[in-house]
């Protein structure tokens, strides 16, 4: 049988996402433009999160 996962890494891993949401928001980009379609937000949003990739 497979332990079940303890609530101290579901909160790890739920702050690291977070975390994440929270850099890519503040991203003036994301903030500040209102787009038409959903393709332009993720080109905007992953062009936002690249930097941050390890």
């Amino acid at each position: 049988m497979d332990q079940p996962v303890s609530d101290k890494h579901i909160q790890r891993r739920r702050s690291v996402v977070e975390g994440c949401f929270d850099r890519v928001g503040q991203w003036r980009g994301t903030a500040t433009r209102h787009y038409r379609t959903a393709g332009s937000f993720r080109a905007v949003v992953t062009s936002a999160a690249l930097p941050m990739w390890p």
